[in-house]
């Protein structure tokens, strides 16, 4: 497996030089349309607490994400993309789904509309593009609360240092994702859900090496007494999903959200609080929390900030780029469910501006209801991500 990865990490580092040639040339950049994406490569070793079935430790591999986007922006006011995902565990069989897909008008004063399929305007570290994330997996209250991609309508207003946004959303329950019939919004099918969120930002300080950054978001559910249950994995992608909550047939949901973070020089220290209110079709209530914290270092470079957002400064350099986080969920009510805490230490390499390598050590402990009869593990996780 060593041997195949130092491969791939060649070609990907000279695949990455003929991507800047191309990029940097003046017949590319004059094009309306642009062409991008990425590929990430990863091996998970874990112990029988991430497998239900097993009781040895277990290594799997599998594309975690690939993408293959199109950007369409023909003026300043309109913009269309349209993005195809692959995922595949080996052994077994890739997954195509759809990614982002809409189209986007904005004006002058930095008022835009854009509808089809994208992320709801939900959470910190969700709104960070994959490829942009500190570690191999966002956290777990992040993965378990935060909405996923789904079809609808959304308004937002976006300033330097402050951003409001909000839409209305369908999220469908299907498989058949490259259906034109799911962006149909009025159209409402079994076991679909539909969903108001809102989203708002402040940087009370925002300079190049200093930022503080508040947000709040809250999204609003409608579950139209659909079977109801979270299911997640701990920090592990390829694991079983052993944290779970009870199952009920639930009529709406309240998701709240409170994000802080501040950025210092090479430093980064973000945190984000959850708070879901569960109301079941028999009128009993369902209270679940979540919280995580979480550290970065560079040893050179710096973080940018732009309209709500944090992304890595670009350079040529190799940066070395250091990551602790802690993650706690407590998805136990009225006797039913677990509470798990996960610790997590990392390490980035970044090679160039194309090609990351990312080292993750995760452990994690839970209580209440379990699926098999360990109660921690520790698992070890890398990844090879090229973009383009």
């Amino acid at each position: 497996m060593n041997k195949y990865l130092l491969i791939l990490l060649i070609l990907s580092t000279e695949l990455t030089h003929a991507i800047d040639d191309v990029k940097n040339s003046p017949k590319y950049n004059s094009m309306p349309i642009e062409f991008n994406g990425y590929i990430m490569l990863d091996h998970d070793y874990f112990s029988p607490f991430y497998d239900s079935k097993s009781n040895d430790y277990k290594h799997k591999t599998e594309i975690r994400r690939s993408k293959l986007g199109i950007t369409f922006k023909p003026n300043e006011y309109l913009k269309g993309k349209a993005q195809i995902k692959y995922s595949k565990a080996f052994p077994g069989e890739g997954e195509y789904e759809l990614g982002d897909a809409y189209i986007r008008i904005e004006n002058n004063q930095n008022l835009g509309v854009q509808a089809g399929h994208m992320k709801e305007p939900f959470g910190l570290e969700q709104q960070t593009s994959s490829t942009e994330l500190i570690s191999i997996e966002r956290s777990l209250p992040t993965d378990t609360f935060t909405p996923s991609r789904s079809y609808g309508v959304l308004f937002d207003y976006k300033k330097k240092s402050y951003t409001l946004a909000g839409g209305y959303f369908i999220n469908r329950d299907t498989n058949n994702e490259f259906s034109l019939s799911n962006f149909d919004i009025l159209d409402i099918k079994n076991k679909d859900s539909e969903a108001i969120s809102l989203r708002i930002t402040a940087a009370p300080i925002r300079k190049k090496s200093q930022t503080l950054h508040i947000g709040s978001s809250v999204s609003k559910r409608n579950l139209f007494e659909n079977k109801f249950q979270y299911e997640n994995i701990a920090d592990i992608h390829s694991s079983d999903k052993i944290i779970r909550s009870a199952r009920f047939y639930a009529d709406s949901s309240a998701i709240y959200l409170l994000d802080l973070a501040m950025h210092q020089n090479n430093w980064l220290i973000q945190a984000e609080l959850f708070s879901n209110t569960i109301q079941q079709t028999s009128s009993n209530q369902w209270n679940y929390l979540g919280t995580y914290i979480q550290a970065s270092y560079k040893n050179t470079g710096s973080y940018r900030y732009k309209k709500g957002k944090f992304k890595s400064s670009k350079t040529n350099k190799t940066v070395w780029e250091w990551v602790v986080r802690q993650s706690y969920i407590d998805l136990e009510d009225n006797g039913i469910g677990n509470k798990t805490t996960t610790s997590l230490i990392g390490l980035n390499i970044h090679l160039n501006s194309y090609v990351k390598v990312m080292m993750n050590a995760n452990f994690a402990w839970t209580a209440g209801d379990i699926i098999n009869k360990y109660s921690s593990g520790n698992a070890y996780s890398m990844r090879l991500q090229l973009n383009y």
